[in-house]
């Protein structure tokens, strides 16, 4: 007998079974990293994980509005946007 008579019966009264969420992970390895606060558009930490554009491959790569005639248009702001929509 590994348990106690009172912790016997104490599972035996309780109604609801023990339940282990298989989604809590114990490893620290895998475990999901909780951040304070995230800023969008915060870019401090381009250099970290590689993201940032380089100098060459900016001047490089053409843009679309060049390569084609699909992506050729002008430049508008959201509240000229919303006006023609309110016009529209």
């Amino acid at each position: 007998m590994a348990a106690s008579i009172s912790q016997q019966l104490e599972d035996l009264l309780n109604p609801l079974p023990k339940f282990v969420d298989p989604e809590d992970d114990q490893d620290e390895e895998t475990k999901a990293k909780v951040i304070e606060k995230f800023v969008e558009g915060d870019d401090d930490d381009d250099d970290d994980d590689g993201t940032a554009i380089g100098g060459l491959r900016r001047h490089t790569s053409v843009p679309l509005s060049e390569m084609d005639c699909r992506y050729r248009g002008k430049k508008t702001s959201r509240k000229q946007l919303q006006h023609d929509l309110e016009n529209f």
